[in-house]
């Protein structure tokens, strides 16, 4: 959820000229190796794969940053604060002392923000919106085959089943746009069920496709009935979209987390 927000906040803004962000994020991503922090990061491993892709988003985005990484808040009147680069500087802090934080730090720029700008969309709001893209194109590509080899009324195969090679190069494209959203994403999403069932799903996907064209051409060749080619082409063509639709619905909702 975080990810996804931030990183509408950044093409908001990529958009509209704004060049400074600063963000709130968790202590729990420092590397402290004690058990009560241990335990606390594997309690809360969910939320923290989400802290940690939102922080990838936001390094990534071309953007002048500051995030903060505050220890446990507690209520008090206490403004003052202790920053440490990279390092978790105490144990507790107040809420008006990281609010106190955030606003001399959005006030110093450039002095606490990253080194990295930007000039266009963030890499990974790019990389994103092509990976959108071509899911939404194979699907529809796929359900158009499907769709004509079952209403069609001639001997001959449907030109809608055209080639196989532009089907696999979507799914490969799928494939390519999902790992370098990971990679944008500081290999945040590999560990999650939903990203390694949506890279699994792509194998039978391919199968389907290529099932389906290897019908067609018994068909063309005439090996095969006409009305008994076009149900299994339609059925291979329905399986596969079910399974891109699949795919589609792991990348953006993200279940199994």
């Amino acid at each position: 959820m975080l990810t996804d927000l931030r990183g509408q906040h950044v093409a908001a803004m990529t958009t509209s000229g704004v060049s400074r962000i600063a963000i709130l994020s968790a202590a729990l991503l420092f590397d402290e190796n004690g058990p009560a922090f241990k335990l606390v990061r594997w309690l809360l491993r969910h939320h923290v794969r989400d802290l940690r892709t939102m922080e990838a988003v936001i390094t990534a985005s071309g953007l002048a940053w500051t995030i903060a990484r505050p220890p446990r808040l507690v209520a008090g009147s206490e403004t003052t604060y202790r920053a440490t680069p990279d390092a978790l500087p105490g144990n507790a802090l107040t809420f008006r002392a990281v609010a106190a934080f955030m606003l001399d730090a959005v006030r110093s720029w450039p002095a606490r923000c990253g080194d990295r700008r930007g000039v266009a969309m963030s890499a990974y709001a790019l990389v994103k919106l092509a990976h959108v893209w071509v899911a939404v194109l194979g699907l529809g590509s796929i359900t158009a085959t499907a769709i004509v080899a079952r209403h069609t009324r001639t001997t001959r195969h449907p030109a809608c089943c055209g080639s196989r090679s532009g089907r696999v190069s979507v799914l490969a494209a799928m494939f390519v746009t999902g790992a370098a959203l990971d990679v944008l994403a500081g290999g945040a999403f590999h560990e999650a069920w939903w990203f390694r069932l949506a890279a699994l799903s792509l194998v039978p996907t391919g199968a389907m496709v290529g099932q389906a064209r290897r019908f067609t051409r018994r068909w063309i060749a005439g090996e095969l009935d006409a009305d008994r080619a076009r149900t299994r082409v339609a059925r291979m063509a329905w399986l596969a979209s079910a399974l891109v639709a699949w795919i589609t619905l792991l990348m953006e909702l993200r279940p199994f987390q």
